[in-house]
């Protein structure tokens, strides 16, 4: 008789006694005993019936709290599939979307945490080696009889691993900012041809001294929307790459086509290509081919991907069917896809 502990119920079952007894003495008083007699009978029946209703909707009601708090304690039930039709199913079925959500919830909680620790785990790992080596340069150049040349040498090194570690973080930085979704992308109208300079131009000097051809194949007039500044960064990580993996007297080519769907940024190196161990990983966080140089810390096409998939676009990395060099094809849609 637990459902008699609910106030609610307690209220209701006095005041139907009551009217129930008010009635039938009325009709007693009105119309004799035989009248309150079948009055009584029907009035009985009512009040049967409605504990018979009370007890079993305070039993579904006390069931369906039963099986939340066993959801809040860690079990994984399904509300709905215990209730028939009417009110309580449909209040089960919300309760049930709302755990739901709430499960998901908690699941992408938990990948999170376990991104993020491995993200602390492999961000401590590469700033490991540069800080060991910067740290065995200073004690270096605090020799006494070290020769200008030596120290010289050390210096230039320490600029080089300081150059890196900057650049590592940077680099984080504009990763965390686009997984944040703090980043307000501009969507604007831009000139390909001037995306394309602005990601070429850094890089000029150092295709010149590694003796690299640079072609560009582009339609006239060309034009996207998006925000050009971090699309310009996303593309120069893409060249940074091929010219990292490209052999002296080599090219890299870029070709720009559109149709209606999408704008296409194809581009191809005369490098080694990649292995079929390292192709399905190329663009993970801190991963490092067999290929890689040895400066490479393995953000830049980590971030190049995320940029490109902000500003609703694809990329793919493959081999080049006749040259064996690497191919990049950008997509950057129109629409939705």
């Amino acid at each position: 008789m637990r459902f008699l502990r609910n106030t609610e119920f307690r209220v209701e079952l006095i005041l139907l006694t009551i009217l129930f007894v008010a009635a039938i003495i009325g009709m007693y008083m009105q119309c004799g005993t035989i009248a309150a007699v079948y009055l009584l009978i029907f009035c009985g029946v009512i009040f049967c019936l409605y504990i018979s209703y009370s007890v079993v909707k305070y039993r579904k009601m006390a069931s369906l709290a039963e099986q939340i708090d066993r959801i809040l304690h860690g079990e994984e039930l399904q509300i709905m599939e215990h209730c028939c039709e009417g009110e309580f199913a449909v209040l089960a079925t919300s309760i049930d979307k709302m755990v739901q959500r709430m499960l998901e919830q908690q699941s992408i909680l938990q990948k999170e945490k376990v991104f993020l620790a491995d993200s602390m785990a492999d961000i401590s790992h590469q700033m490991k080696t540069p800080l060991t080596s910067i740290s065995l340069l200073l004690n270096l150049l605090q020799e006494e009889h070290l020769s200008e040349k030596k120290r010289l040498q050390y210096v230039q090194d320490l600029m080089k691993l300081t150059g890196r570690i900057d650049w590592m973080v940077y680099a984080l930085l504009r990763l965390a900012k686009l997984d944040a979704g703090t980043v307000q992308l501009q969507q604007v109208p831009y000139q390909i041809e001037d995306l394309i300079k602005a990601a070429v131009t850094p890089l000029e000097i150092a295709l010149d001294i590694r003796d690299i051809t640079l072609e560009v194949q582009m339609q006239p007039d060309l034009q996207h929307r998006g925000d050009i500044s971090w699309m310009t960064e996303a593309v120069s990580n893409i060249l940074k790459n091929c010219m990292e993996h490209t052999p002296s007297g080599g090219h890299i080519r870029i070709v720009t086509k559109d149709n209606p769907l999408y704008l296409l940024i194809k581009i191809t190196d005369s490098g080694r290509g990649f292995t079929k161990q390292d192709l399905p990983h190329i663009f993970e966080r801190f991963y490092r081919g067999q290929n890689a140089d040895t400066d490479s810390v393995g953000i830049g096409l980590a971030l190049a991907k995320r940029i490109i998939i902000a500003q609703n676009g694809t990329i793919r990395a493959y081999n080049h069917k006749k040259d064996g060099g690497a191919v990049f094809e950008i997509r950057m849609y129109k629409g939705a896809v």
